[in-house]
């Protein structure tokens, strides 16, 4: 296996948390002004994403590769892990924003 491998993880991961914050971002600003085209885009192409992760991973099993099942499990686990964490971050951060312009 490679050294982008062994690095798939956190790049997955990286990359879902940085689209997740602007797709969040974008839903914001989107709620200010009325319109949510740009949240129904971003998460649709979020839900590509982890899609081509888990077939990756389905592949990878069916290939009988389990150090690369390994790699993409663990690279899926990650990514919804930083979906997950961006979105309680998110909610957090506007809750609080919210509070304190009442």
């Amino acid at each position: 296996m490679g050294t982008f491998g062994k690095k798939l993880p956190a790049v997955s991961g990286l990359s879902v948390a940085a689209l997740t914050f602007v797709l969040n971002l974008f839903a914001y600003t989107a709620r200010e002004a009325n319109s949510i085209g740009y949240f129904y885009l971003g998460y649709l192409l979020l839900l590509v994403l982890l899609t081509f992760l888990g077939l990756g991973f389905l592949f990878c099993l069916a290939a009988r590769r389990k150090a690369y099942a390994k790699q993409m499990f663990w690279s899926l686990v990650f990514a919804l892990k930083a979906f997950i964490a961006v979105h309680l971050l998110w909610y957090m951060l506007t809750t609080y924003l919210d509070l304190i312009s009442a």
